[in-house]
């Protein structure tokens, strides 16, 4: 009997409240900081933000092939890496601006990445020849 009389108070409670101190919703405003609005949008526009440059990652390691659409780094103690090469990507071999084609298996190789979904795409590679191996 005790606690139906506290629930049945509690209910009378809260049916008396003001309803004016409820917060009446801006129509303007968003409701959820997760509705980003219009397909298409930026999240970083509807919060008032810049966006953000594209951020570059580096992971240092050997090249174990390279081709026109990726390329293969082995990393000491890790599995190797796949990287995916576009008409963006800038290759240098010992210091001088080349092609994809000019980088031999055994490189090291410093590669800037970005991430796109789940794909690690190659914006730079700075390549230094195998020993013993230098370019002609």
């Amino acid at each position: 009997m005790g606690m139906g009389v506290v629930l049945l108070a509690t209910l009378l409670w809260l049916a008396q409240q003001d309803p004016s101190s409820v917060p009446d919703p801006d129509p303007t405003q968003q409701d959820n900081p997760f509705d980003l609005g219009m397909p298409g949008d930026s999240p970083t526009e509807d919060f008032g933000e810049p966006p953000r440059p594209e951020e570059l990652f580096t992971v240092v390691g050997t090249v174990v092939s390279i081709a026109e659409q990726s390329l293969t780094l082995r990393r000491r103690g890790e599995i190797d890496a796949e990287f995916k090469v576009d008409e963006r990507t800038a290759f240098a071999l010992d210091g001088e601006e080349v092609t994809f084609d000019r980088i031999p298996a055994g490189s090291t190789a410093e590669v800037r990445y970005e991430l796109r979904g789940d794909e690690r795409v190659a914006r730079e590679v700075q390549a230094t020849s195998p020993r013993g191996r230098r370019r002609p």
